[in-house]
C-alpha cells in the first residue's frame, strides 16, 4: 500500500492481524530512482472575501461552504488553469464537498471553453467511463474529482493537481490525491537535478480552518522529506510565474465570479438541502 495511514488508528491493528511492515521506502527514495514522478508540492493562501460570513457561520457545511467558494479562490483556480492548459497539462481537481465542485465546473471553463467535467460516486458509469477515455485520449485536459477520485481510477497522464477541499486534516487523503499525479513517464531514469514531471497545489482561504489542517495533512509526507512550498498570493514578493498568475487572476473572463452572486447561491443551497436558515445579508 502507498497509504499506511488511517486518522483513526484503526490501521495499527493489521499488525496483530497480518503482521509488521516488512520493507517500506521513502517518497523521495522512489523520486530518485524514477519510479514515481517528481512532484512540485505548493499550498497558496488566497484573501478570504467571506470572513464575516465564515466567522458568523453556525454550522462546519457552512464554514466549508464559504471557504471552499472563496472568489478569490476560484479566481486563483482559474489562472492556475489556463496557466498548466497553456503547457498542454492535464489537469485534476479535487473536491470534498459535491455542491462546491457543481459551482466550480459550472464557472470555470476547459480549453475549449465548455463548462468542466465532474466525477462522483453517483454519476452514470457510462458518463464517467467516457469522461475518464476522452481525458486519457487529450479530447479533454481537465477533470473534477469528488472524493471518489481520490483512489482506483487510472489516470496515467495527469500531471497537475489543484486541491480545493478535502475532508479536513486526512494525511491519508493528501498522500492518495498526490499519487494520482505521481506515474513517471521515465520509469527507471533518475530525475535531472531541478527537474519537475508534476505538480501538486492546494488552495486555503486565510483566516480559516483549512489553513490549520494542512499542517497536520502534510506530516506524513514531510516525514518522507517532501516539502511543500508555501506563498501568500497577495505577497509583494513573488516569482514571476506567480505574478503572471495573479495578474490572470483580474482577467476580464473571471467577472462572473463575484461574491454576492455567489453568496447567495450558498445561502440557497444551505437552506432547501442543509435546514440552515439565515438572515438576508444587509
Amino acid at each position: 500500500t502507498a497509504t499506511p495511514l488511517r486518522e483513526d488508528n484503526h490501521f495499527k491493528e493489521l499488525h496483530h492481524i497480518i503482521g509488521p511492515f516488512l520493507y517500506r521506502a521513502q517518497w523521495t527514495t522512489l523520486v530518485g530512482q524514477g519510479i514515481i514522478a517528481s512532484i512540485q508540492c505548493t499550498d497558496v493562501q488566497c484573501n478570504m472575501l467571506f470572513n464575516k460570513e465564515y466567522q458568523k457561520a453556525t454550522s462546519e457545511i457552512e464554514k466549508k461552504y464559504y471557504s471552499a467558494l472563496n472568489p478569490e479562490k476560484i479566481r486563483l483556480c482559474a489562472s492556475l488553469l489556463k496557466h498548466h492548459l497553456q503547457q498542454g497539462h492535464q489537469i485534476l481537481i479535487f473536491f470534498e464537498e459535491l455542491f462546491v465542485m457543481t459551482m466550480y465546473a459550472k464557472l470555470l471553463h476547459d480549453e475549449h471553453g465548455y463548462p468542466l467535467v465532474k466525477i462522483e460516486s453517483k454519476e452514470n458509469q457510462s458518463i464517467v467511463t467516457k469522461a475518464l477515455n476522452d481525458f486519457k485520449r487529450g479530447y479533454i485536459s481537465v477533470l473534477c474529482f469528488s472524493r471518489t477520485g481520490d483512489s482506483s481510477f487510472d489516470i496515467p497522464n495527469a500531471c497537475v493537481g489543484i486541491q480545493i477541499s478535502s475532508h479536513n486534516g486526512s494525511r491519508r487523503q493528501e498522500v492518495q490525491r498526490m499519487g494520482r499525479i505521481s506515474r513517471s513517464t521515465h520509469v527507471g531514469t533518475p530525475p535531472s537535478e531541478g527537474q519537475i514531471d508534476s505538480y501538486f497545489y492546494t488552495l486555503t482561504s486565510d483566516n480559516t480552518r483549512e489553513v490549520e489542517d494542512r499542517s497536520h495533512r502534510t506530516q506524513y509526507m514531510n516525514e518522507d522529506a517532501v516539502t511543500f512550498d508555501s506563498i501568500t498570493i497577495q505577497s509583494s514578493s513573488l516569482e514571476d510565474k506567480w505574478l503572471h498568475i495573479r495578474r490572470n487572476m483580474k482577467d476580464a473572463s473571471l467577472r462572473n465570479i463575484q461574491k454576492r452572486s455567489i453568496m447567495a447561491t450558498i445561502r440557497k443551497e444551505l437552506t432547501h438541502n442543509h435546514a440552515i436558515v439565515q438572515s438576508k445579508p444587509r
